[in-house]
């Protein structure tokens, strides 16, 4: 039984009007993933039914880390001697972080400092390290890089303290529906909610996501990704046709996360847009 099948089931929380029927009722609410999006979703949830429970898995049971009360600035590290491999790389990361927070008593301008130098750190990285990034650190790295308001951290601890949230790491392994809601199976437990809602982001491989434009570029061989299929191929934003030539289409934000990783924040897509404006404007097609 496929769990995108059930009734009860927001496969995107994000579409308009996805949750009006979920924040009409005051049933106990399953969520998928434990990123800033069920954040949103469950601060959301909780405000609409005074006596509901939103229990959120994921398959470490990870919480975003909170932006500091305060801007305190960002260290961007010189990573001319960081290595080319994921190990390398990683300890040069941790190394930084750490000698940041004792200096300042914080890690945090350490991480948004090695933000700036994500690009061409995930350039030096070959496919094995790279997969083995997405497959193993990419979780760890999203909480501590993509953190969530303290005033959303404050309704979250307030909200886990009265135990009307609830984070835990599972893996769902069933699922049964019911008239009133729908039974889902870990390996631990089983336990029914009146609404189960995904928040675990599209799907990552642009191949897979079902997406019309994508896939008409793909079955024309106007465009093609990079070998995890996570963003498409490009010479400085102008995609790669299947034979490698730049064609007439740019792409920037989201779809040259193969390529930069560190690709859906303001400041990246500012300066992206920003090339190929100029690119434009001096003739290149």
């Amino acid at each position: 039984m496929r769990l995108s099948d059930q009734p009860r089931y927001v496969g995107d929380p994000w579409r308009p009007g996805a949750l009006d029927e979920v924040l009409a009722d005051d049933g106990d609410v399953l969520v998928i993933g434990t990123g800033l999006t069920m954040v949103d979703v469950a601060i959301s949830l909780l405000r609409s039914g005074a006596d509901r429970r939103v229990e959120a898995i994921s398959r470490n049971g990870r919480l975003p880390r909170r932006h500091a009360d305060r801007y305190l600035g960002e260290v961007v590290p010189d990573i001319a001697t960081w290595g080319e491999s994921l190990d390398e790389i990683r300890a040069a990361v941790a190394t930084h972080v750490a000698r940041v927070e004792r200096l300042l008593g914080n890690w945090r301008p350490g991480v948004d400092g090695v933000r700036y130098r994500v690009a061409e750190l995930w350039g030096r990285l070959g496919h094995d390290d790279r997969t083995l990034f997405v497959r193993e650190l990419a979780g760890r790295w999203g909480i501590h890089r993509h953190r969530m308001p303290p005033s959303s951290g404050v309704l979250v601890d307030e909200a886990r303290a009265a135990g009307r949230l609830v984070i835990r790491a599972g893996r769902i392994t069933g699922v049964e529906p019911g008239p009133d809601g729908i039974t889902i199976r870990t390996a631990d437990d089983v336990r029914t909610h009146s609404w189960v809602v995904n928040c675990t982001g599209p799907q990552s491989d642009l191949r897979r996501l079902g997406n019309p434009v994508l896939d008409s570029l793909f079955a024309n061989d106007l465009a093609r990704t990079d070998a995890l299929g996570l963003g498409l191929l490009t010479d400085g934003g102008q995609v790669l046709d299947a034979d490698g030539r730049p064609g007439p289409i740019w792409a920037l934000g989201s779809l040259r996360r193969g390529e930069l990783w560190e690709t859906t924040a303001v400041p990246e897509i500012r300066e992206q847009a920003r090339d190929v404006a100029e690119s434009l404007s001096d003739g290149r097609r």
